[in-house]
């Protein structure tokens, strides 16, 4: 505990009297008139005291404590933000229609940093291995291990395997996103967490719209079958 905090001091303020003991009388007795007797035990007077807190005056000076005190709530509110959760705006058409171009706030659960727990069809936040300094927002399209396109499907049908501590990431605005078909495959260890869900705002309140899994298991149409 830190020494300024205060400390407590019992005050002993009443003590536990002895009763008077009990004495049958008789008719042509009278109640003899004997003083109070005190509690020669102190085991007893420490157990059955009443005591009463009294605060020390701290060492430290209130604007000394009021700093230590800032300086606390800084420290708390930096881990919650780079180990917990984290709000973070958009800005970029290369995740449309998934997230606006411009002012949609999104919400980070940094449980996903490095890469523990990310699958194939999350969203994810990662730096950027390019750019020095800046994030950027991308779906995982393929993880290790597997094949994947390397680039826009159409162009080309050459493929890569998805090297192991890397993922694949594109956006879902496809023709308009600068992801691993550019830079390649994007090291797990870059991600910093996955995104959750972004802040709607139709009305006055503003509530949370959940990001969705992007993909779907495959099926076969009967059309589709000869």
């Amino acid at each position: 505990m830190l020494r300024w905090m205060p400390r407590w001091q019992p005050i002993k303020r009443l003590a536990l009297i002895k009763p008077r003991p009990f004495i049958r009388m008789t008719s042509n007795e009278t109640k003899p008139n004997q003083p109070q007797q005190k509690i020669r035990n102190t085991w007893l007077r420490r157990r059955f005291s009443l005591s009463v807190p009294v605060l020390h005056e701290p060492p430290f000076p209130i604007y000394l404590r009021l700093a230590i005190y800032a300086l606390v709530l800084m420290n708390s509110v930096h881990v919650f933000f780079t180990y917990v959760y984290e709000f973070d705006s958009t800005q970029g058409i290369s995740m449309l229609p998934t997230l606006a171009s411009f002012g949609d706030w999104v919400f980070i659960s940094k449980y996903y940093r490095r890469g523990r727990g990310v699958k194939a069809g999350d969203v994810v936040s990662f730096k950027h291995p390019v750019r020095i300094g800046e994030n950027a927002i991308k779906r995982v399209l393929a993880m290790e291990g597997d094949f994947v396109l390397m680039n826009t499907p159409g162009k080309s049908e050459a493929m890569i395997q998805v090297p192991q501590g890397h993922c694949w990431v594109v956006g879902d605005n496809m023709l308009h996103s600068r992801d691993s078909r550019m830079f390649g495959p994007l090291p797990l260890a870059l991600i910093s967490g996955k995104v959750m869900a972004k802040v709607d705002r139709p009305g006055t309140l503003p509530g949370f719209s959940w990001i969705e899994h992007g993909f779907q298991p495959a099926y076969i149409e009967d059309d589709d079958v000869d």
